[in-house]
């Protein structure tokens, strides 16, 4: 499924409603500049008249007279043109300031390129929409930091003599500190939780969020499959530039989060635009959370020794440990279950 068609029909709408919004701002300002220059220089509008007057002839000329020579307009083109710039020098103003106004000019502020396809600031507003936090992403409504059981975690001692509950605890910890430094706006940290699948990375991951999105902080959410899909998707609209052209929705979010990186196929593509994406934040400062269940030995096989030097250098690595919480709350059911039938049963 391609990025665009995720898109329900309520979120096309709003990025239409959006659209027909900044239109409306573009021929406000549009209004505005005009009204500006009238009243300190009523000169130059007698001029572009003039300019948009004779090059109607000149187009005329040429359609009329195919096959002989019209008259030759564009001296006296050049010649107005020339005044006209001076006169905007003069009001220390860019050459463009009486032009049509526009925050993209690649598609003119509908969302589409001439061709029909989507506009790479469409496809930014159309991943925000779908992958934003605060409005998409289905958070367990049960994740908050209080709802955090250690109770899943064992108390025996691990190989290393650290048990997983002990383990989950410091991490629990951390996590709330990691949430706290953000929203008080440090927003400079960066954690890594790993695990095996089934120990609460996902679910403390989402805990973090929640909490986040209590004080408004501006959150992203990916899974790494859907990261490096959407950043595919975008890179090919930049044809012949031989990098991505609009990566706003993950460079300038508050808290990228990237969940169960890994997952993902790795490739050329995929390792390059994860260095990018790692780095500008890192440069940016702002925070960004990854969850995987690669152990960072691993990282630096599958990433490379770049991508994996810039996670263990700049971010906090925690690991949680432990049997898989998902099967523990299975068994746990059956045997409820298994219960009540007995108790049924006599």
């Amino acid at each position: 499924m391609s990025l665009i068609s995720r898109l329900t029909p309520s979120q096309r709408a709003s990025l239409q409603r959006e659209y027909d919004q900044i239109r409306m701002r573009d021929l406000d300002e549009a209004d505005r500049r005009r009204a500006w220059v009238k009243e300190q220089c009523p000169q130059l509008f007698a001029i572009r008249s003039q300019i948009a007057s004779i090059s109607s002839a000149a187009a005329r000329d040429r359609i009329l007279n195919k096959h002989t020579e019209g008259p030759d307009y564009s001296e006296r083109i050049d010649e107005l043109v020339e005044r006209q710039q001076m006169y905007l020098d003069n009001l220390n103003v860019p050459p463009d300031f009486l032009d049509p106004v526009y925050e993209c000019q690649r598609c003119r502020d509908t969302g589409f390129l001439p061709d029909g396809q989507p506009c790479s600031c469409y496809i930014s507003k159309a991943v925000r929409l779908i992958y934003g936090s605060m409005n998409n992403r289905n958070l367990d409504p049960d994740a908050s930091f209080s709802s955090f059981s250690l109770d899943w975690y064992s108390e025996e001692p691990g190989p290393d003599g650290q048990s997983p509950r002990i383990k989950a605890q410091t991490v629990l910890k951390q996590a709330k500190a990691f949430a706290a430094d953000i929203c008080s706006g440090h927003g400079d940290k960066n954690l890594l939780l790993y695990g095996n699948p089934g120990t609460g990375k996902t679910f403390l991951t989402n805990c973090i969020v929640s909490e986040l999105l209590q004080h408004n902080v501006n959150v992203i959410y990916f899974s790494a499959v859907d990261l490096f899909e959407a950043l595919s998707y975008t890179s090919r609209l930049k044809s012949g530039a031989g990098r991505m052209d609009d990566v706003t929705f993950v460079t300038d979010c508050d808290l990228l989060v990237i969940d169960d990186l890994g997952t993902e196929i790795s490739n050329a593509f995929t390792r390059s635009v994860l260095f990018d994406v790692l780095n500008t934040r890192l440069n940016l400062r702002k925070a960004t959370l990854i969850s995987t269940n690669i152990a960072p030995s691993g990282l630096r096989t599958l990433y490379t020794e770049r991508i994996s030097s810039r996670i263990m250098g700049n971010y906090q690595v925690r690991q949680l440990t432990g049997e898989d919480i998902r099967l523990l709350k299975l068994q746990k059911a059956r045997n409820a279950d298994a219960a009540h039938t007995d108790g049924i049963s006599t």
